[in-house]
């Protein structure tokens, strides 16, 4: 059938395309638009301004399509839209017969689908999901194949009509579920990336905080084991107890105590002894002599050279302890 195929000539296929989008687009929004008050086949409104986009004449065609095929009226602009694109690009329909009868298919199952679903009435209650034709061919469905033989057959003949009218494959199925499942696995992919970065920086944190206790702790401990210092105004000379220290050291010409770790010998000058009186002569008489014992302050270089001091060392002091 040339009917449905573009022709030879460019610039009609052109035109021709451009008037299917313009048809398309009217008939969708006057579905879309449709309202149930408006002036149309079934409704008698007087000399009503109609509410549809398209006007009356829209108002007419939308509540004929809605009364008729329901829902499955929106496929009659998805196919306007279609073969103008086709159309406009000059492109041949393959099989046209086929594609027609696809079509048919199409809108059947679609609108007894949509009547096989639980009631529900759209556009204020008005118009049934699968319309009037839904309605008698769920009826003749139900009435050879009771409601489970009826869906599988619906469903069947609604697969069926979508191979025949498009170019859909199994194959081509799995191909549009590439691109979103690649995006799904890349966005766990960087989930389980950011978990896992959460793990690393609080275990680095636990072992940070877990090293710093520990360090505080010895400190502590440290500290606790050295003896408090005391008060004096010299500091803690790492010097034996036994060793003199340097300031202590007597000064020659001062009376100072012996120091403890040397004691100074001391000599008693002995008195001198009378000389021997001869026995004829008579004793003279003289006045006793009181003699008093002379000291002597030894000299310095008796005492020992005072050991160096050793250097104040506080981190050794505190190992030490």
């Amino acid at each position: 059938m040339r009917l449905f195929t573009p022709s030879t000539s460019k610039r009609l296929n052109e035109v021709t395309g451009f008037l299917l989008l313009a048809f398309g687009l009217l008939i969708l929004l006057g579905l879309a638009s449709y309202h149930a008050g408006d002036p149309s086949w079934d409704t008698a409104a007087g000399p009503v301004h109609p509410q549809n986009l398209t006007g009356a004449i829209g108002a007419y065609a939308a509540d004929l399509l809605l009364q008729a095929f329901g829902l499955a009226a929106f496929l009659f602009p998805a196919l306007a839209f279609v073969m103008g694109w086709k159309w406009m690009r000059s492109e041949e329909i393959e099989a046209p017969l086929i594609k027609l009868a696809g079509c048919v298919t199409l809108f059947l199952s679609a609108c007894a689908a949509a009547a096989l679903a639980p009631e529900f009435r759209i556009f204020e209650k008005v118009i049934p999901l699968g319309g009037a034709t839904g309605l008698v061919v769920a009826d003749i469905l139900l009435s050879a194949l009771n409601p489970v033989g009826a869906v599988i057959v619906t469903v069947t003949a609604l697969i069926v009509s979508i191979y025949l009218v498009s170019a859909f494959t199994l194959s081509a199925l799995s191909g549009w579920f590439t691109v979103p499942l690649g995006m799904w696995n890349r966005w766990l992919e960087r989930q389980r990336e950011r978990a896992t970065d959460r793990r690393l920086r609080k275990m680095e944190a636990a072992k940070e905080r877990m090293v710093a206790e520990q360090a505080k702790t010895a400190k502590t401990a440290t500290m606790e084991k050295i003896p408090p210092a005391k008060k004096s105004k010299k500091s803690p000379a790492a010097v034996e107890p036994d060793e003199p220290l340097l300031d202590e050291l007597p000064v020659p010409g001062e009376d100072v105590d012996t120091p403890p770790w040397e004691e100074i010998p001391i000599c008693q000058l002995e008195e001198p002894e009378p000389a021997p009186m001869p026995a004829f002569a008579a004793a003279p008489k003289t006045e006793p002599v009181h003699t008093h014992a002379i000291y002597q302050l030894p000299s310095t270089s008796l005492l020992n050279e005072a050991p160096a001091r050793s250097a104040f060392d506080e981190q050794e002091l505190k190992n030490t302890a």
